[in-house]
């Protein structure tokens, strides 16, 4: 598996789309379907506008999950071996707070390097798994551990 070097954030705006909270891996009933249907598809023609992006936030393979004006999702520090959450504002892009948690695996992850779970968002609470299956829950908010 070939590694990632970094995490790059890009939340786009496609015309005609109407904004919903994406708060799960496939969206909020999981099916990785827009219910809408009003998705466009030609955007090698008409690409969607970069609204921004975020560079230098760790390794992984955590997907961004949206809710409200929230965008949430974990990176991974090698250097200092922390496992992180990151909430950012999703109309500007601005970081809202970010924390570490104690990953269960720290130092010993073999040929894993990274978030590997995708964070859950729910009645203002984010959910994260680390990668030995510690389930954490998180005040959407300010990021406060609350179990």
């Amino acid at each position: 598996m070939k590694q990632l070097i970094g995490i790059s954030l890009c939340l786009c705006l496609a015309v005609n789309v109407v904004a919903q909270d994406s708060p799960c891996f496939r969206g909020p009933d999981h099916s990785g379907t827009y219910p809408d249907g009003k998705i466009r598809t030609n955007w090698k023609s008409s690409p969607p506008k970069v609204l921004w992006k975020k560079k230098d936030i760790g390794y992984g393979f955590s997907q961004v999950v949206v809710a409200g004006k929230n965008a949430v999702t974990c990176g991974y520090e090698i250097n200092g071996d922390k496992a992180l959450l990151y909430c950012f504002d999703a109309d500007t892009g601005e970081q809202k707070w970010k924390i570490e948690y104690k990953d269960t695996c720290v130092g010993q992850r073999g040929a894993v390097r990274g978030a590997v779970a995708t964070p859950a968002i729910s009645s203002g609470r984010i959910y994260v798994s680390a990668i030995m299956g510690k389930l954490y829950c998180f005040d959407l908010k300010d990021g406060t551990e609350i179990w």
